[in-house]
């Protein structure tokens, strides 16, 4: 999955990260090796932490795909306000965790119109199906190329 322009992430089925693609840690400044686990949280901002990880925690919970927006400390020090889209990773039925990406929100809507609107889609169809679901670990370029649509 390393080699692709989108900043991406795995966890396990508790929720602690996994996988971190090479766009994400050269955005963030910091190696995969240390994102693992937790330790991503130390890149989003003190203020948003705590809401951020409920968030997470509670859709992961329910078995949910979810759309969450924070804010992201670049390499350089400064902000950015970004969304994380996950959906649930299923092996053989059984979730063995989540699978997803990082958009930073001003640059979606103009690199890629309408990512945003699909996005969004996305994320309300659990109220209608339950359950938007990546049954093999390659559906995780799935999530990569929602920015390559348009």
């Amino acid at each position: 999955m390393n080699g692709t322009p989108d900043m991406l992430w795995q966890t396990d089925r508790d929720g602690r990260c996994t996988y971190v693609s090479e766009t994400l840690s050269a955005f963030v400044g910091r190696s995969a090796q240390q994102q693992l686990g937790d330790d991503w949280l130390t890149a989003v901002h003190s203020d948003d932490r705590e809401r951020v990880l409920g968030q997470l925690h509670e859709r992961m919970r329910a078995g949910n795909s979810f759309l969450i927006a924070f804010r992201l400390r670049r390499a350089d020090g400064t902000w950015e306000i970004v969304k994380s889209a996950g959906v649930p990773h299923l092996r053989d039925g059984e979730l063995v965790g989540y699978m997803g990406g990082v958009y930073v929100v001003q640059d979606v809507p103009r690199k890629h119109p309408g990512v945003m609107a699909k996005i969004e889609r996305i994320h309300a169809v659990p109220n209608k199906a339950k359950r938007c679901r990546a049954e093999q670990p390659a559906d995780l370029m799935s999530v990569a190329r929602l920015t390559e649509s348009r």
